[in-house]
C-alpha cells in the first residue's frame, strides 16, 4: 500500500498491521499479533463482499488503540458504506468492525475476516517460524482455535465474535442485512494462551 505499518502496544503484547489494519506475512515487515517474541496471528484480513476496503485514514489515539476508516471498493447494490475498525489491546486483542450504511435502500453485505497463526519468532528475519511441533486448528462451539503443540510448550490463539458468524478453519464470515441509515457492528476477541506461562489471556 506504500504507507507505513501501524503498531499498538500494551505491556508485552503488540500488533503490527498494514495501514488499513490487515496482517499478512507476504511483505518485508514483520506484521502480526505478538506476545513477547512469538507471533499469535500471522493473518488477519478484512474483506467486504470479497474485496478488501480502501483506506481513508487511520489514527493511533493512544499507544494501545488504533482506528482505521475504510470504504469498500464496490459496495453492494450501489450502497454507500463506511467501515471503521477500532482496535484495542486490553486483556487480549479486541477489534470492533462497524459498518455504517448511508444509502437509501437496504443492502446485503458479506463481511469476512481471514485468520491464521504461524507462531513464528519475531526476532528472526521475516518472522520465519522457529517453534516446531504439531499445528492444529479446530472449531469449538462459536470459537476458532489455532494452536501449536511441541518443543515442551503449548501455544494457542482463540478467536470469537459478539455476532453470529459462519466459522471455518480459515476465518469468520458474517451475513449482514442493513436498512438505510443504519449501522451494524461486531466485536472480535482474540485470546492468547502460552503453555510456557500456563496462562490464558482473556
Amino acid at each position: 500500500m506504500g504507507q507505513p505499518p501501524v503498531e499498538v502496544v500494551n505491556a508485552t503484547t503488540s500488533v503490527v498491521s498494514d495501514a488499513r489494519g490487515d496482517i499478512e506475512t507476504t511483505g518485508t515487515e514483520p506484521l502480526g499479533l505478538f506476545e513477547a517474541d512469538t507471533r499469535f496471528l500471522s493473518r488477519w484480513v478484512l474483506s467486504i463482499d470479497g474485496q478488501r476496503p480502501t483506506l481513508l485514514s487511520n489514527d493511533v489515539p493512544r499507544y494501545f488503540e488504533a482506528e482505521f476508516l475504510l470504504v469498500p471498493e464496490e459496495a453492494a447494490g450501489g450502497s454507500r458504506l463506511r467501515v471503521t475498525r477500532n482496535r484495542t489491546l486490553s486483556q487480549g486483542l479486541r477489534e470492533t468492525v462497524l459498518l455504517s450504511h448511508q444509502g437509501d435502500t437496504p443492502v446485503e453485505v458479506t463481511v469476512r475476516v481471514d485468520a491464521d497463526a504461524d507462531f513464528a519468532v519475531r526476532s528472526e528475519a521475516g518472522g520465519a517460524p522457529a517453534h516446531h511441533g504439531i499445528a492444529y486448528r479446530r472449531i469449538e462451539r462459536d470459537t476458532l482455535i489455532l494452536g501449536l503443540d511441541g518443543d515442551g510448550s503449548h501455544r494457542q490463539t482463540a478467536i470469537s465474535a459478539s455476532a453470529p458468524a459462519e466459522l471455518d478453519q480459515n476465518g469468520l464470515t458474517f451475513r449482514v442485512h442493513l436498512e438505510p441509515r443504519r449501522d451494524w457492528s461486531v466485536e472480535l476477541l482474540v485470546s492468547l494462551a502460552d503453555g510456557t506461562a500456563s496462562a490464558a489471556r482473556r
